[in-house]
């Protein structure tokens, strides 16, 4: 897929030549756009014309599609006009966000839906003074840009987010709950194997900057808590209706990684979000208590123990709890 560069200029006033509107009776309106052709496009045979641009006719108060037509003037006389042969069944001509260009020869015409950069491309051959349909294909630039920084994310790399999330247009449309899931779960699948490989800090790093990234995101639309992280985390996405099942492994399994590492302080406030999201997660719960364990705070510990023995024992896993578990609470039958 072409990803659309910065020549891409759908609302340049210096592309478009003339727009007429001309009133009809009060049941139809027909509207009328015309633009320059656009760059790569002076080699394209003129048939005695100075001048090549793209005409739409649309109807604004009916249901018929609208039309583009090649057109070839000499200074202010329209010399002939050729109908594109739009295949309407492969994409939404919009007239009020489209625009021509030219590659290897042939016409491709842009065309953008409304509220949206996901964008319809057909191309057309030009010869012999006829429009012939070639292809057609699609686009959506602001689609590729979350995607890349995802990915650039998923890879341990951020440095471009300014860049990328500038491109970013109609955020709304692709800022959302099913996006930042996709995020966390690429993120949280990268770094379990990061940590498969014996390297617990690159993980809890990398799943971190993931979740750093589901922020900035959301802020983009204007979408942000402002407790402290990791509650800021939890908020988000529960504001966003993120899945828990997505990211309440992830984040357990954040704060496991830190725990691997030792540090305790940091991996505490983790499980007491995760639990807050999902009560009945037992493995946070022995998460929780363990760093706790490890802090000294052996009252707390023990109180999280044994709501974790109630869970085990209400699912029948009893037989599953560690001896330390045991031990910690004075019995180990």
């Amino acid at each position: 897929m072409r990803r659309l560069s910065q020549g891409w200029k759908l609302f340049s006033a210096s592309a478009i030549a003339y727009l007429a509107i001309a009133v009809l009776p009060s049941y139809a309106q027909l509207q009328e756009t015309t633009y320059d052709m656009g760059r790569n496009c002076h080699q394209l045979p003129k048939f005695g014309a100075d001048t090549l641009s793209v005409h739409f006719k649309w109807d604004s108060d009916s249901m018929k599609p609208a039309q583009a037509f090649l057109r070839g003037t000499k200074g202010d006389r329209l010399i002939w006009e050729r109908q594109f042969p739009w295949e309407q069944g492969k994409g939404f001509l919009n007239p009020a966000k489209a625009n021509s260009d030219c590659q290897d020869g042939a016409i491709r015409l842009y065309s953008q839906i409304p509220f949206s950069a996901f964008t319809y491309v057909q191309i057309f051959r030009w010869q012999n003074q006829q429009l012939s349909y070639i292809s057609s294909t699609s686009e959506d630039p602001s689609a590729e840009a979350v995607d890349r920084l995802i990915e650039q994310v998923a890879q341990g790399k951020n440095d471009a987010f300014e860049d990328e999330a500038f491109g970013i247009f109609y955020p709304h449309n692709y800022i959302n709950a099913a996006k930042l899931a996709e995020a966390i779960a690429l993120g949280h699948k990268v770094t379990l194997q990061l940590y498969q490989q014996g390297n617990p800090q690159a993980a809890s790093q990398r799943l971190k900057k993931m979740f750093d990234l589901t922020m900035s995101l959301t802020e983009i639309i204007g979408k942000s808590s402002q407790s402290p992280l990791p509650q800021k985390w939890v908020e988000t996405w529960k504001d966003m209706a993120v899945d828990p099942s997505i990211y309440v492994p992830a984040l357990n399994d954040y704060g496991f990684f830190l725990q691997e590492l030792g540090n305790h302080q940091e991996a505490i406030p983790i499980f007491r979000n995760v639990i807050s999201a999902d009560r009945d997660r037992n493995v946070a719960y022995l998460n929780l208590g363990d760093s706790l364990w490890a802090q000294s705070e052996i009252e707390q510990a023990k109180q999280i123990y044994r709501s974790y023995q109630q869970l085990m024992i209400k699912a029948q896993m009893q037989s599953s709890i560690p001896l330390r578990v045991k031990e910690r609470l004075g019995y180990t039958n």
